[in-house]
């Protein structure tokens, strides 16, 4: 196991200097002993639980869990990390959140959630999501076709 010494790379040896004292003074004994992904993302989780942001934050951590492949990858985890971001109005986590509710990632496939997820992103002006409701309204995919509103929601999203 690495030192934290050694983990951090700055140009200027001043500068690495303070920034380590920096980060021994503001998490003490929150450092983190990794050995597997997971425990790294714990310890993640546990610096950012008490943090109340727009949502990025949240949403930083939930793609952590999602996008990461092998045993760290924890679809229960990201989704309820998308979702307190998505509460908190962070558009982006609301349409992550509407896509694996539409393709069954890590929940039942629900697409009045799929729905409702997307509508919440594409009103925060999400031009993706706009474009994901488009598609959903012109394909009929969870919904009634419906040509007009797929049109509505492709203008929005241009």
């Amino acid at each position: 196991m690495k030192k934290l010494d050694d983990l951090i790379q700055i140009k200027y040896p001043v500068k690495r200097k303070f920034y380590l004292e920096w980060l021994r003074h503001s998490f003490a004994n929150r450092l983190p002993r990794v050995t597997k992904m997971s425990e790294y993302f714990d310890w993640l989780n546990s610096i950012h639980a008490d943090m109340n942001d727009d949502g990025s934050t949240q949403f930083d951590l939930a793609q952590k869990y999602y996008s990461t492949v092998g045993e760290s990858r924890d679809y229960s985890l990201a989704i309820h990390h998308f979702r307190q971001a998505a509460d908190q109005g962070h558009a982006k986590s609301q349409r992550q959140l509407a896509g694996m509710y539409a393709r069954g990632e890590g929940v039942a496939q629900d697409y009045s959630q799929a729905l409702r997820y997307y509508k919440m992103s594409a009103d925060n002006n999400l031009k993706e999501a706009q474009c994901d409701l488009g598609l959903m309204y012109a394909d009929g995919e969870g919904v009634d076709q419906n040509y007009a509103e797929a049109y509505r929601y492709f203008k929005l999203a241009a």
